[in-house]
């Protein structure tokens, strides 16, 4: 009995039936499959089982506009990866321009041909190196006031063009 196991062992770890045939994409906007491909180092005929996960969503998550990366694979000979992009909602201008997501992260420097946010001007750029806790309470508390924008009054949100913040002062929205 431990021949045949050893043999049917065998055949499934050579058979081409769990090897990888198919890897689909999904969630992708700024990067493009074959960037992702790439980044996973995943490979056509690598065996199913053998693909590690965790390490190819580790390298795939390495892209400045990737967020979150998931791999599935799907018997006998297909691979799925889902990736959840980072969204831009303002720009921060701090040494360079950087975008900055929802919950506040600066997830890369802006492209100069994708500058259509608010921009959020004014922290002093020492702050980054003396104060990174009010930096980043100065950008929780920004996304706040944009958010806060929501409100009939003004419009929407896409009526903001800038939030100014002076260390003095406090904040001022300009408006388009």
């Amino acid at each position: 009995t431990v021949i045949f196991v050893i043999f049917l062992g065998e055949r499934f770890v050579n058979s081409p039936i769990f090897r990888v045939q198919e890897v689909t994409f999904n969630g992708q906007r700024h990067v493009s499959s074959l960037v992702i491909r790439h980044l996973s180092d995943i490979r056509y005929n690598e065996h199913l089982l053998f693909i590690k996960t965790t390490e190819a969503e580790y390298k795939i998550q390495q892209h400045p506009w990737i967020k979150n990366a998931k791999i599935t694979r799907s018997f006998p000979s297909s691979v799925n990866i889902n990736i959840e992009e980072y969204q831009p909602v303002m720009v921060l201008a701090l040494e360079r321009l950087w975008y900055l997501d929802q919950e506040g992260e600066i997830f890369r420097k802006a492209d100069s041909n994708n500058l259509d946010f608010p921009i959020l001007t004014g922290i002093p750029n020492s702050w980054i190196s003396q104060h990174p806790e009010l930096l980043l309470k100065t950008i929780d508390e920004a996304l706040e006031i944009y958010k806060a924008c929501k409100v009939p009054l003004i419009g929407s949100v896409e009526s903001v063009s800038e939030i100014n913040f002076h260390p003095n002062t406090g904040f001022r929205v300009i408006l388009r």
